[in-house]
């Protein structure tokens, strides 16, 4: 009987051990610097109440810096790659190239001015980002 709950148990540990391998494996996977992103992923992440942009502002206002300096330092990689990620189907390249790249440098001067600790940069970054949502989203969201 003993030795039967034994061999259960290091089934189930096994079991866990390749689980927790599986999952460390995918997590790995989507932090991978050379990763290329897709727009879903960039949208995911960064706007929205609760989202990367939102977040990182909320602790440059709260001269959090030290969180708002980690918090930016990934929202310029998400800003950097949208102009890598691939064009959406609708919309011209023209008008994606001009506004992907326009969403780059607002994430740049968010993560500027947290760099500099100076919320009235972050907020222009801020205000161009939101001023920009409606035109891209009318072009190039499905």
């Amino acid at each position: 009987m003993l030795r039967q709950l034994s061999k259960i148990a290091a089934g189930f540990l096994c079991g866990v051990f390749a689980i927790t391998l599986g999952v460390s494996a995918l997590l790995a996977d989507e932090k991978k610097p050379g990763k290329k992103l897709s727009v879903h992923d960039i949208m995911e992440k960064v706007p929205g109440k609760k989202g990367l942009c939102a977040t990182t502002v909320a602790k440059a206002k709260a001269e959090d810096w030290d969180a708002a300096a980690k918090l930016a330092k990934e929202l310029k990689v998400y800003g950097d790659a949208l102009p890598e990620a691939e064009k959406p189907e609708k919309g011209t390249k023209e008008s994606w190239t001009k506004l992907s790249k326009e969403f780059a440098v607002n994430m740049s001067t968010i993560a500027a001015g947290v760099e500099k600790k100076d919320i009235k940069t972050v907020n222009e970054g801020v205000k161009a980002f939101g001023a920009s949502c409606k035109e891209c989203h009318d072009n190039h969201k499905e």
